[in-house]
């Protein structure tokens, strides 16, 4: 028994017709995170973020980011000229999961040093830290993998 041309070129369209249709139910149903949920608003202060980073970079060894072997504590030293002066935040984030992220307040001893615990899933985080000192702005970021 032999088959139509058409038949051919019918079973063709309809296999690609339902491929097409169950990725695209496939693609609606996955859960999409961005980052942030203002990121074109974040977008625009690119510049000002540049210049805190820069100024974070400066300080050189004077500022530390230290992150134990389990990337579970996270220890920052700043420098001890802005010890009592500096305020800020510590953000924890998960760039695949923003239900994860955690924030704390800077709040340095008298050294200018101060701890972080993280308590979440394991896997890759960002660890941001955004302070003032003295109407100067600093940024800072660093990788870790939680196990």
């Amino acid at each position: 028994m032999r088959l139509h041309w058409g038949v051919g070129i019918a079973a063709t369209y309809l296999v690609f017709a339902g491929a097409t249709a169950g990725f695209v139910t496939f693609a609606m149903r996955q859960r999409v995170d961005l980052v942030r949920s203002d990121y074109y608003a974040h977008s625009l202060t690119i510049d000002a973020q540049r210049r805190a980073e820069a100024r974070a970079a400066a300080l050189g060894s004077r500022f530390q980011i230290d992150v134990d072997a389990r990337g579970r504590t996270i220890a920052v030293t700043w420098p001890s000229e802005h010890a009592g002066r500096l305020r800020g935040t510590a953000l924890l984030y998960r760039p695949s999961d923003s239900s994860a992220d955690r924030r704390f307040a800077i709040a340095p001893d008298a050294l200018g040093r101060q701890s972080f615990r993280l308590d979440g899933p394991t896997g890759r985080w960002v660890v941001r830290l955004d302070w003032t000192v003295d109407g100067a702005t600093y940024l800072a970021e660093r990788d870790l993998v939680a196990r």
